[in-house]
Formats: structure tokens, sequence, C-alpha cells
């Protein structure tokens, strides 16, 4: 093995022993709130989908990323279901909220968590509208707690959850509803942040509080309960968590997550990393300096 191939496969080692710590440390914790389902930080729904596997079979749960108008198009042609879908304000435009009221019009059930529900058919149809709590925003901290609790009639017992004030922001002004409603949750002042609207045959399950299905929350002891509490209340029917918002979204990271998201990437890159290293393993024991090829001598008297 010559000088440059001791180079080659040191620096080949090196370089995977570093690429192995850095995979394997920790990293620092993604705090941004995004609502997805394959989101494992603290501000995801990954938690929450798994426990609706448990809950409802993990084949009757299934996370689609189909555009909205078309997917609830479809579901209405289908026996009774259930769609969710949670973010941090309501980014449906006019005409996927009209395809939205007509699922739920033909008997279908629809879980909505949105901090504001400003504006749109939704809120015209219900007459549903979210207002700020009456704290003052300016005077409460990070760490600040309050309370949310369930006063619905189910299997699971009413109980109180302590959570972030910072989570229980908004409540619903009840006196805008339209349709007839029912309390299912309220905040620490008795303000509602959890209802069940009817809407033609079917209804509508609206949290002014998305981030108490979160990670974060879901992993508190009993945390799990106030999601359980709510979709017990839908029959044992197919559920779709609408993925289509929050494709693009998540990002890992790593640096080299345009290569490690996509398979192809990926396995191009680990075979390129195993091929380097085979090479220098095998080249350094193989390879030499060439043999001279030395000729017998010649018969020179002839």
């Amino acid at each position: 093995m010559n000088k440059w191939q001791i180079y080659l496969l040191f620096f080949t080692v090196v370089a995977c022993i570093i690429g192995f710590m850095y995979f394997i440390a920790p990293h620092q914790i993604d705090w941004g709130i995004n609502y997805s389902s394959k989101f494992k930080q603290p501000c995801g729904t990954y938690v929450l989908v798994e426990d609706l596997k448990h809950q409802f079979g993990k084949d009757r749960v299934q996370q689609t990323q189909q555009a909205t108008i078309p997917l609830l198009d479809s579901l209405q042609r289908q026996p009774t279901s259930a769609y969710v879908l949670m973010d941090r304000s309501i980014e449906l435009s006019d005409s996927a909220q009209q395809a939205l009221l007509r699922y739920v019009a033909a008997g279908n059930h629809a879980v909505l968590a949105f901090e504001d529900f400003f504006f749109g058919p939704i809120a015209d149809s219900i007459g549903i509208k979210t207002i700020s709590a009456s704290w003052n925003w300016y005077t409460i901290d990070a760490h600040d707690t309050s309370s949310v609790s369930l006063v619905m009639e189910g299997p699971l017992p009413q109980r109180t959850f302590y959570t972030s004030l910072l989570s229980v922001g908004w409540v619903f002004e009840p006196y805008q509803f339209l349709k007839p409603f029912d309390t299912l949750g309220v905040n620490k002042e008795g303000a509602p942040n959890l209802v069940r609207v009817a809407y033609g045959k079917g209804y509508f399950y609206l949290s002014s509080a998305p981030a108490l299905f979160s990670n974060y929350h879901m992993v508190h002891p009993g945390g799990n309960l106030y999601s359980a509490a709510l979709f017990s209340l839908l029959p044992n029917v197919p559920v779709y968590f609408d993925e289509y918002y929050h494709t693009g979204i998540m990002q890992s990271p790593n640096e080299f997550r345009a290569v490690l998201d996509n398979p192809a990437l990926r396995a191009g890159w680990l075979t390129m990393g195993a091929l380097l290293l085979l090479f220098a393993f095998f080249g350094g024991k193989r390879l030499s300096r060439p043999m001279p090829v030395v000729k017998p001598p010649s018969n020179s008297s002839l």
C-alpha cells in the first residue's frame, strides 16, 4: 500500500466517523408550529394519529395528501366517514369550504381545529366566530399555565387538563352560532373552546385550541384523554386526516435533507460511501507498482 492509498483510507475513515457522530448526535428541538401527522417534533400531530389508529383501527385511519375538493367529493359518495384537519389558521379556499359543507350535510363528520374562524362559507353558514380570550396578551409569559375542562356527555369522565396559557388563547362566541350546538369543552373562565355543531345530517366538531392535540400535550400524563374523549363521540367510521395543507412544510434539521428525503438519492449516497470504503480496503491490498517485464536474453550469436 503506497502513501496515497494510506491517505485515502485515513480520510475516508475520518469522514465516516464524523458523519456517524453527526447523525447520532442530538439535534436542536424544532418548536415550529406544524400540525402534520408526520411531524414528530413538539408541535406536530404524530402521536394523535397513532392514538387514533389504536382507537379506530389501523386500517380505518388514513393520512391523505389528496386535494381537498376531489377528496371530499369522492368521500361524499361513499359510506359515512370523518374528515380531520388541524392547523393554526383555516387555509381552505371558499370552494373547498363549500365542498366541506356539502360533505357534512350529507351525513358525515368533520373535526376542525383552528385558532381562528373569522371568514369563509363555513363561518357564514353556521355563524361561528373566535375571539381572543379575556387576558392581556402583552402581560403573559410562555410559562404561564391555564386549564381546559371537558363538559361533554360521553364514556370518559369529565376532567380538567392543565396546559400552557398560550395554547388556549382563543374561544368561541356562543351567541354568534346560527345552528344548534353543544358545548363540549371550556377554558378556565368557562368560555367554550370545543363545540359540536349540527349541519344537515352530519356534525362539525370545532376546536379553537389545536395545540391541545399536538405531540407536546399528547405525551403529558393523561393528555391523550382529551383527544380520546372528543373522538369517542364519532361513530366507528373511517377517519381521513388531511395532510394536503402540510405537504412541503416539514423540514429536517439535517443539511443533507434534500438527499436523505429522497429514497433514490439516499440509496445512491450510501452506495457511493460503501464503494469508496471497498475501494480503499481492497485497492490498498491488491494494487502495487507494476512488475517490469524482463525479456529473456536473446542469442545474438546467430
